[in-house]
């Protein structure tokens, strides 16, 4: 199974990498999606939503990228993001 990671934006950016409608999609073919709690907030997307399609809610992008294959991201990422993902 492949895991993703989707975390938070700068405060300038109201967009995030995914909606929940694409993470059902994604949770439908098999991987396992999660996201920092309150990343799509500026995008009008509440964690609820996308606990509902499958996603697993976590307190930092620290945690998201532990483990994650794939770090989804609208803008460049972080260093520490890039330091969390495994080698």
């Amino acid at each position: 199974m492949i895991t993703i990671a989707v975390t938070g934006e700068p405060a300038s950016e109201t967009r995030v990498a995914l909606n929940p409608e694409m993470v059902k999609k994604l949770v439908g073919l098999g991987a396992a999606v999660k996201i920092v709690s309150g990343a799509g907030l500026r995008s009008r997307f509440l964690d609820d939503a996308y606990k509902a399609v499958g996603a697993t809610i976590v307190g930092s992008a620290q945690e998201a990228a532990s483990g994650a294959d794939i770090l989804l991201k609208v803008r460049r990422p972080a260093l520490d993001e890039i330091q969390a993902l495994p080698k």
